[in-house]
């Protein structure tokens, strides 16, 4: 076993195997995990709203979560391995490693705004709900306009953190 204690560009091809497990973990029980996380969320949501039901709200927010702990977990995971000195170059001016942070940061980013995209399209799906109980469609037509502006408005804010 002294070949994991072999340093291959400035990290131990046990760092590598650590953090290449943890990743796949966080892969293969990513469903369950989020699951368990929508579901958390969904009991906070429950409190101010009580007609929600779970398996809308888990459904339409597990796919977003599950990506977004994904995307976390495996940020966390290499931010723990030592950047290699083979990369220290500069591109315009620019360190190499500040691009993969930046890289790193926006893919955070984006799959936050995905997710609150989501959580949108949810509310959006509780409040038509609601409209066609009432038999109200005009307020069903404001519902999915503001939702899309909404929506918009949300990509555009998220670009912009980008």
């Amino acid at each position: 076993m002294e070949f994991l204690d072999e340093i291959f560009l400035d990290n131990t091809i046990k760092s590598y195997l650590v953090v290449l497990i943890i990743i796949l973990v966080v892969l293969l029980f990513k469903r369950l995990l989020s699951h368990s996380l929508a579901s958390l969320l969904y009991l906070a949501i429950k409190r101010n709203w009580k007609t929600i039901e779970k398996k809308e709200f888990v459904s339409l927010t597990i796919k977003p979560l599950s990506w977004l702990l994904v995307i976390v977990v495996a940020d966390f995971a290499i931010e723990k391995l030592n950047y290699p000195s083979v990369l220290n170059f500069k591109i315009h001016g620019v360190e190499f490693n500040d691009i993969l942070e930046k890289i790193g940061n926006s893919i955070i980013i984006l799959a936050l705004f995905y997710f609150i995209i989501s959580l949108i399209n949810f509310i959006s799906l509780l409040l038509e709900q609601k409209s066609l109980v009432e038999k109200d469609k005009s307020h069903g037509q404001i519902v999915i306009f503001f939702r899309d502006l909404l929506k918009v408005f949300v990509g555009i804010v998220g670009l912009l953190f980008v």
